[in-house]
This record gives structure tokens, C-alpha cells and sequence, in this order.
């Protein structure tokens, strides 16, 4: 991944660490995870062993390849499981994602000990062999926190106020992602008629680190080989009013 002080055309601002609840823009909480028992019970071979903690041979899974741009065409289900994703060692390059994360990775994510703000939420898994872009797009979550596991993951964001900056395609009626991979802009320096007028940030999230995104803010995640991520997004439990959850459990 490219160094991005060198770039001219975007200067994406560097996210930095957490310092209020609920925060109000992009941010980092490092370490956040490393005192879970899934990351202190880890043994060295990260991947083999998130491997067995997320094992499988029921769960639909669905994969996607390297860029997923959200295209639907691409997309497979298999019901080999999450094991499946794990055993690939070859140019497929694919990622799995699960609504649904197995009852022994919550019980080892030990979430009652995690702040109150990372409780009362909606947790997904997703794991990736080779490198992966998600592609530049916004979630209508009121907003969550993307975790790794392991790995490495590299986030643009930009805010919903700049959308009109981002090309958008319409599929299957969903106007929520973007026509064009800002990653590959940013790195190459390369001009965009609108992207490059957009407001950016950059988020850096390792192992045991969670970035909170924003509601409605675009996002396109990087993610180096052997990297496993979870995310926890919030829940509406304010019948629909998608601001209101900002000022749920957020006392720690």
C-alpha cells in the first residue's frame, strides 16, 4: 500500500484515535480487542486459528472476488461453509461474510466486558485470502465499528455532504455504491473530475483496533491477505429514526 504523503491531488486527513463518545466523526480505538480472550488465546498462527474459532461446515457463506464493486454477478453462496475460506491457498482470491458470527467467537469476544457502546449491536464476520477492496460505498446502518482480527485493513472515508463529489451506479435499485475504486485514484494521483473535490480521511486498522464510521458515510476498505475482520453496527432501536442512536449507551 502506497504512501500517501506523496499524494497532491487528495491529501486524505489521517483518522485519529477516539477521544469522545459517541464520536462524531471517523476515529480509532487501538487495542480495543486485544484483552478479549479470542486475541489472548491466539498462538502465533493467527489464521489457522481464527480458522478453528470460526469453523463450519453448515453455515452459508458467500464469497466474492478480489474487487467487489458490489456487483451481484459475482458473487457466490456456497453452504461448504466458513471453513472453506479459510483452506484456500491459491490465486482465487476470495472473501466470506456472515451475518451471522459463531456462537464460540462471541462468547470469546467476551462482550459484556467491552464498553457499553460496543454492546446492543449487530455483529458480522468477514474474511479475506488475498488482497481485497470492498469497493467505494455507504451501509444503512446508523453507523457500527469495523474490527481485525488479524491482519491489516486501510480505510478512505468520505461524508455523506460530499456525495454529489462521488459517481454512483444504480443496482438492483441499490444507489449506495460507488462507479469508481477511490483507492486506486488516491494511490496513482491520478485526477477525477469530481472524486478529487470530495473531503477524504484515512484510517490505518490493525490488529486489536476498531474504527468507528459515521452514519451514511462512504467508506472503501483495503485489506492485505489472511486478514479477518468483524464489524459491529448499531441497532435501530429508535423506530426508524436513524440519529437517535447516538445518544444510546454511550457512557463508558
Amino acid at each position: 500500500m502506497s504512501d500517501l504523503n506523496k499524494m497532491s491531488h487528495y491529501n486524505p486527513i489521517p483518522v485519529e484515535e477516539c477521544t469522545e463518545f459517541p464520536p462524531k466523526i471517523p476515529c480509532t480505538i487501538k487495542g480495543i480487542l486485544n484483552e478479549t480472550p479470542l486475541l489472548k488465546n491466539m498462538n502465533g498462527n493467527d489464521w489457522d486459528y481464527l480458522g478453528d474459532q470460526f469453523h463450519s461446515k453448515t453455515m452459508p457463506v458467500y464469497f466474492v472476488p478480489r474487487y467487489t464493486h458490489g456487483s451481484r454477478d459475482y458473487v457466490i453462496r456456497t453452504e461448504e461453509g466458513s471453513d472453506w475460506i479459510f483452506e484456500q491457498d491459491n490465486e482465487l482470491g476470495v472473501t466470506g461474510q456472515n451475518r451471522d458470527v459463531p456462537e464460540q467467537v462471541m462468547d470469546n469476544l467476551d462482550i459484556p466486558s467491552l464498553p457499553s457502546y460496543l454492546q446492543n449491536m449487530n455483529w458480522a464476520w468477514w474474511a479475506n485470502n488475498k488482497d481485497l477492496n470492498s469497493g467505494l460505498h455507504f451501509d444503512e446502518s446508523e453507523g457500527g465499528y469495523l474490527g481485525v482480527l488479524t491482519g491489516k485493513k486501510e480505510a478512505l472515508l468520505i461524508p455523506p455532504e460530499d456525495g454529489h463529489n462521488i459517481p454512483q451506479k444504480q443496482y438492483y435499485g441499490d444507489k449506495h455504491r460507488s462507479e469508481v475504486f477511490a483507492w486506486n485514484y488516491v494511490k496513482n494521483n491520478e485526477d477525477h473530475p469530481t472524486l478529487t473535490n470530495a473531503t477524504m480521511y484515512k484510517a490505518v486498522i490493525e490488529k486489536g483496533d476498531m474504527l468507528f464510521i459515521p452514519h451514511r458515510w462512504f467508506h472503501e476498505v483495503e485489506s492485505i491477505p489472511k486478514t479477518v475482520g468483524i464489524s459491529a453496527w448499531t441497532r435501530d432501536i429508535y423506530n426508524g429514526n436513524p440519529m437517535e442512536w447516538c445518544n444510546y449507551n454511550f457512557t463508558d
